[in-house]
C-alpha cells in the first residue's frame, strides 16, 4: 500500500465536504488524526477551499473546482499507473532474487 500525499489527503477531505460535515466524520472517513485534520483544515481554509459554518465544514466553489481538477488528473494518469506499478514490481522481484540463495 502506498502512502497518500498531501494533495490526496486534501482531495479526500474536500471530497467528503461536498455537503456540510462535522470534524469527526471527516477525520474518520479520511483516516486522519485530530492534529492532521487541524493542519489540513487550516491550510484549506487559508486557500479558500474549505469553510467552517456552525461547526460543519463545507467545500467552497473553489474547493469543488479543486476536486474536479484532481479527479481529471487522476483519471488522466490511471492508464500509466499500471505500467509504473508493474515496473516497480519488477524491480522489487529483481532485488529479492539478488538477495535470495538462488539468485546470481
Amino acid at each position: 500500500m502506498v502512502n497518500r500525499g498531501r494533495i490526496e489527503i486534501m482531495a479526500d477531505i474536500l471530497g467528503l465536504c461536498t455537503k456540510p460535515q462535522v470534524k469527526t466524520r471527516i477525520m474518520y472517513h479520511a483516516n486522519i488524526t485530530f492534529r492532521q485534520f487541524d493542519l489540513y483544515a487550516t491550510l484549506l481554509r487559508s486557500h479558500d477551499l474549505l469553510i467552517n459554518e456552525a461547526n460543519r465544514y463545507r467545500a467552497t466553489d473553489k474547493g469543488l473546482q479543486f476536486i474536479n481538477a484532481f479527479s481529471q488528473l487522476q483519471n488522466a494518469i490511471d492508464g500509466s499507473d499500471s505500467r509504473i506499478l508493474s515496473a516497480n514490481r519488477l524491480i522489487e522481484v529483481r532485488q529479492r532474487l539478488k538477495t535470495s540463495s538462488f539468485g546470481p
